[in-house]
């Protein structure tokens, strides 16, 4: 009997244990992050065929994959209008058919992105049906009363550390395809862009330096379909004599670098454009001058550029961070010189601006910025700035926002004012939250001094987040 309750205790003692590694464990879990991203093989140049989609979102937890459906805002002859109410309902204002837009997102457990999906969900609403239309369509997948009128998904492949493709699928087709090549070193050397699985439609062709960076980039682009004319019209029918050629050559970069690394000419010729710009560093490798190289000659190993023009100069505080921007040379309408300081965090506490009018410099903006730990402050003394809220009829300019923040650092109110103590436009946010921490729901209510800051819901958003 006794050696059963010891057994006893020894096993509630276990339990307990484990009781207590199981909430440290789910704590360690909600603390760590998923820096979700898409890193494309750009980061040394900007070259014509780049597409920027770099994508990047923070969110709490080993996150694998967000559904996230979204609710529009409505904005009509400038006034904000709402059409839904604030059970995330839809509401019926005409017979015309209302439309939602969902995105699905899948990452790896690196945080890569692995797949993204888009669709347009247009609702079906009888016509003898209630004002009240719900719900959000993510949470009635088997409801016949809408329809998905627009679907794309792209799903993007690695290769060790590398992205080696990009597929996206309509409906029922592939209809685009990009495929990165890299050399054995893992420097990119080739991309090429396909229509569905075979045509090839344009290519990126790199040259690279000993170091592995892009000192030239052509970029051609085929047509693989011709004009054959028939009896009432022309038709298209696929050529497959398509090669690389001059013909095809629709643009050419050329790049230069110093021993840093720095790039220090960017020069781009195509049919409708052609620039070479020269970038000057200084000794902690910060830009300090661009402008234009009006003569540029380019060997193997060297880039000179004759008749350098300077533009922008640049200075920077003790942290390496810009202090002025300035114009150089004469500049239309006018040259303008500007100047930031930051506090000790890094973020910004003043932005002052001068321009240069009739041979005087005179102060046309100078804004301050103040911090608490749930606000942020931005107070225009001189001029306005366009505000972050929602458009108004009347409102597009502040001279003070008043921002503030919950203690998951998201916003939850933004005050545009169009005088010192005048509000033009309040935004309230609202949120409901999962255990680590991230939104799962977000309705967004806007009111403006011309309509009595009546509330409106203009956007509503909902997530469904899970994790490894």
């Amino acid at each position: 009997m006794c050696q059963f309750f010891v057994f006893c205790r020894k096993l509630a003692f276990l339990s307990g244990f484990l009781i207590i590694f199981s909430l440290q464990f789910c704590e360690l879990c909600a603390q760590s992050k998923t820096v979700a991203h898409l890193d494309l093989p750009f980061d040394k140049i900007n070259y014509a065929g780049k597409e920027h989609t770099n994508f990047k979102l923070t969110l709490n937890g080993r996150v694998k994959s967000v559904v996230q459906t979204s609710m529009p805002r409505v904005i009509y002859d400038g006034t904000i209008t709402s059409v839904r109410n604030q059970d995330i309902s839809l509401t019926k204002t005409s017979n015309e058919r209302l439309t939602a837009f969902q995105e699905v997102y899948t990452f790896d457990s690196t945080g890569r992105i692995t797949m993204s999906q888009n669709s347009s969900i247009c609702f079906n609403i009888p016509s003898n049906s209630d004002s009240v239309y719900e719900p959000i369509p993510i949470i009635r997948k088997d409801s016949g009363d809408y329809t998905i009128s627009s679907k794309h998904s792209t799903l993007y492949k690695y290769s060790e550390d590398r992205l080696t493709k990009i597929i996206t699928k309509g409906k029922e087709n592939i209809i685009y395809k990009k495929v990165f090549d890299y050399d054995t070193q893992g420097n990119l050397t080739n991309i090429r862009d396909f229509s569905g699985y075979i045509y090839l439609r344009a290519e990126s062709v790199f040259t690279l330096n000993n170091y592995g960076y892009p000192v030239r980039v052509e970029y051609y682009k085929y047509n693989f379909f011709k004009k054959v004319p028939s009896k009432k019209h022309y038709v298209y029918k696929y050529r497959s004599s398509e090669i690389r050629n001059k013909k095809n050559l629709k643009s050419v970069e050329n790049y230069c670098y110093d021993v840093n690394g720095n790039m220090i000419v960017y020069q781009v010729f195509n049919k409708n454009i052609s620039k070479c710009e020269r970038f000057v560093y200084d000794s902690l490798n910060n830009k300090t001058l661009e402008g234009r190289c009006k003569k540029l000659e380019v060997s193997q190993d060297t880039c000179l550029c004759k008749n350098f023009e300077p533009l922008i100069g640049y200075e920077y505080d003790d942290a390496q961070r810009v202090s002025r921007r300035y114009l150089i040379g004469e500049w239309k309408p006018r040259n303008s010189d500007s100047y930031y300081r930051y506090d000790s965090l890094g973020r910004e506490l003043e932005y002052t601006e001068y321009e240069l009018f009739n041979g005087n410099w005179r102060l046309t903006y100078l804004v301050k910025y103040s911090y608490t730990a749930d606000s942020e402050i931005k107070e225009a003394i001189v001029g306005r700035f366009p505000h972050d809220c929602y458009p108004s009829r009347y409102y597009n300019f502040a001279v003070r926002q008043h921002t503030k923040l919950d203690s998951l650092n998201n916003v939850v109110e933004r005050i545009a004012y169009i005088k010192k103590d005048v509000p033009g436009i309040i935004v309230r946010y609202d949120y409901e939250y999962d255990d680590y921490g991230n939104w799962v729901k977000k309705r967004i209510y806007a009111g403006s001094a011309d309509e009595n800051f009546e509330m409106k819901l203009i956007e509503a958003y909902q997530r469904f987040i899970t994790y490894y």
